[in-house]
């Protein structure tokens, strides 16, 4: 798709993806810690990179980021990192869970090749059980910077997810919507028991912390995580794709708002089921609100179309000051909500004036 226009171009998208039966793969992602071998330190990113210049060996070619080598790929394989400098195999589409296994063994065979040769070992657990989180060497990747400053706003343990744990994902081809609405939820329902039969996170800082899987403790307090109630319904193309706005698939993201952008305005797009399932803190608004000054740039209005849709228009009321735009977009990344009848009450005569930023 060159272009996303609406949501109905996302739909269609989504509907272009189904498979025939014949078509259908599968591909797994899973991460793994490295540590030095005599004092269970996390490695740090100059031993990634001889990891990397290692491996090469076996034919996985380099990718570089600002002239640091960040990820390898090989064939539809890529082998990438974690904030916490975790080592992550994205595998390829494969027609079946044997061929799937088959690639996790060729690669961690590589990989503890590289980790013997370097005095290091790797561990497959959810959360690390020694590092504290301060001690912790950072991936020098853009994003994973931004991550490490917006995403505590809305998860008071999001850095300890983003530099402390490591998992395993599947991804799952659909053959049509029906297809995927009965594998997108039986997959949330069998979320807690594979918690449970997998759990393998008890320790945390050398210490016990009470359960099975901190790392889901962990993932139930991080920014855009757990399981929404939204998951366990009937997941259509059109909720996904709600689901999808709200968490930055079109657009810029100011809280859990999509944006279009036009010329002097900017409409946000939301879906009142999913706000009011959201825990957002609207009192760090009105703090900064009240922190700026109050010379006007814009004002809200506030569109409730009808039950399920809600538009939130911002219009411009002098000439677009970018400066001004990008600090307010970075200041409002962690506005939340707690519902919408709060959101109706900051707004007086359907109208609430921006300071400028």
């Amino acid at each position: 798709m060159d272009q996303i226009n609406s949501k109905e171009d996302l739909i269609s998208y989504f509907k272009q993806g189904c498979k025939t039966e014949n078509q259908t793969n599968i591909g797994v992602e899973h991460e793994k810690f490295i540590f030095e071998k005599n004092f269970n330190r996390r490695i740090n990113f100059q031993t990634v990179s001889k990891i990397f210049s290692f491996l090469t060996k076996f034919g996985w070619e380099p990718l570089k980021e600002n002239n640091n080598i960040v990820a390898l790929s090989r064939n539809e394989q890529s082998i990438t990192l974690e904030p916490g400098n975790q080592i992550e195999l994205s595998g390829a589409q494969l027609n079946s869970i044997h061929l799937a296994c088959e690639e996790s063994y060729k690669f961690l065979s590589e990989l503890k090749q590289a980790c013997e040769s370097l005095d290091l070992k790797m561990m497959s657990v959810g959360y690390d059980p020694f590092s504290t989180l301060q001690n912790v060497p950072k991936t020098p990747k853009q994003r994973y910077e931004v991550m490490t400053e917006v995403m505590p706003k809305n998860g008071k343990l999001s850095l300890e997810m983003m530099y402390q744990t490591c998992g395993t994902q599947i991804n799952l081809d659909y053959t049509s919507e029906n297809n995927f609405i009965k594998k997108f939820k039986l997959s949330s329902f069998l979320v807690p028991l594979s918690v449970a039969i997998f759990a393998n996170s008890p320790i945390k800082e050398n210490k016990s912390t009470g359960y099975f899987s901190y790392r889901s403790k962990v993932w139930q307090h991080t920014s855009r995580a757990g399981l929404p109630r939204i998951f366990l319904e009937e997941m259509d193309f059109e909720k996904y794709t709600d689901m999808d706005n709200c968490f930055g698939v079109v657009g810029d993201i100011i809280g859990a708002f999509a944006i279009v952008f036009e010329k002097n305005r900017i409409t946000f797009r939301t879906v009142r089921s999913l706000l009011e399932n959201m825990k957002y803190n609207r009192y760090e608004l009105l703090e900064f609100i009240n922190r700026i000054n109050n010379e006007s740039i814009a004002k809200f209005t506030l569109v409730d179309l009808d039950f399920d849709n809600i538009w939130i228009e911002l219009s411009y009321l002098q000439e677009y000051n970018k400066d001004s735009f990008d600090y307010f977009l970075d200041k409002l990344t962690a506005v939340m909500l707690t519902d919408i009848e709060n959101w109706e009450k900051f707004v007086v005569d359907d109208e609430w004036v921006m300071p400028r930023a």
